[in-house]
């Protein structure tokens, strides 16, 4: 009875470890450096047409950086409402809207936006991005000011056209 008692534990043991590692490369740490108030950590993505675009290309204005994937319900009743927001800061272009697929491939992307007329600019994480930010899932947006400093981090959809959306707005934009 002992001996079994033992073998269980021993064996749960093992298990609660493999599970602890389970998503971790050996010798990395997640390196979660997206606290508020900090400086966000440099970045590559590559865009639609597999030009690799470097997190330094974005500074200068603030940018709203939006981890999302085809296959999420929560993306999809959040895009509409970002795409407005997009055609109304085309114009003016007074921040950066940079959309990131986790876990999704472009064509899947460019499939989806092609059949609901989206026109946000999608790029693929080619440098572990979301790894580097401690993504927990999507939608994931991060309010991001013109000197690369960490204004906000939203988890969950947003509607960028309601008072909420418009306020988070207002506060990047007094940020710089």
């Amino acid at each position: 009875m002992k001996t079994s008692k033992a073998l269980i534990l021993g064996v749960l043991i093992v298990a609660a470890v493999v599970v602890l590692q389970l998503g971790r490369k050996s010798g990395q740490v997640a390196n979660v450096n997206t606290v508020e108030g900090t400086t966000i950590p440099a970045f590559t993505l590559t865009d639609s047409g597999g030009k690799e675009v470097s997190s330094d290309a974005f500074k200068g204005k603030p940018l709203i950086l939006n981890f999302w994937a085809t296959w999420c319900p929560a993306c999809k009743d959040e895009i509409p409402s970002l795409q407005t927001f997009y055609d109304e800061q085309k114009s003016g272009q007074s921040v950066n809207i940079v959309t990131v697929l986790f876990r999704d491939d472009m064509s899947s992307a460019q499939s989806f936006m092609k059949k609901h007329n989206y026109s946000f600019p999608v790029y693929t994480d080619s440098s572990g991005v979301a790894r580097s930010f401690g993504l927990t899932g999507v939608p994931e947006t991060y309010l991001i000011d013109k000197n690369g400093v960490l204004v906000r981090r939203i988890l969950g959809p947003l509607d960028w056209q309601n008072s909420s959306g418009k306020q988070l707005l207002s506060e990047l934009l007094s940020r710089g």
